[in-house]
Order: C-alpha cells, then sequence, then structure tokens
C-alpha cells in the first residue's frame, strides 16, 4: 500500500518537474545569454526520474 503512495507521489513529482522545466526554458534562454549559469532544473528532473524509476522496480 504506502509503496503505491510512494510510487503516485514520486511520479506526481516527476510531471510536475518536467512541466516547471519546461515552463522556465525562456528563462534558462534568456539567463544563458546574459552569462549565468542554467543546469538546476535538468538535475532535478533527472534526479527525480531516477527515484520513480526506483520506486517502479521494488515491487
Amino acid at each position: 500500500m504506502m509503496a503505491g503512495i510512494r510510487r503516485a507521489t514520486l511520479f506526481v513529482a516527476y510531471q510536475l518537474s518536467l512541466f516547471l522545466a519546461l515552463a522556465l526554458v525562456p528563462l534558462a534562454l534568456a539567463g544563458r545569454h546574459l552569462g549565468l549559469p542554467v543546469g538546476l532544473p535538468g538535475r532535478v528532473v533527472e534526479r527525480v526520474g531516477t527515484a520513480y524509476d526506483e520506486a517502479a522496480t521494488e515491487r
């Protein structure tokens, strides 16, 4: 039961992180144009995706 809830929560977190990363692309492009480093959204999406994949294979 708890594994299912954890899996569902991680799935929602992964989907939200993807949405936010895509929504913030214009800001990331502007920041890169100004010379600012922009790598955080990709790392967040990758980590949440990895956590979801691990939870999905635990059964």
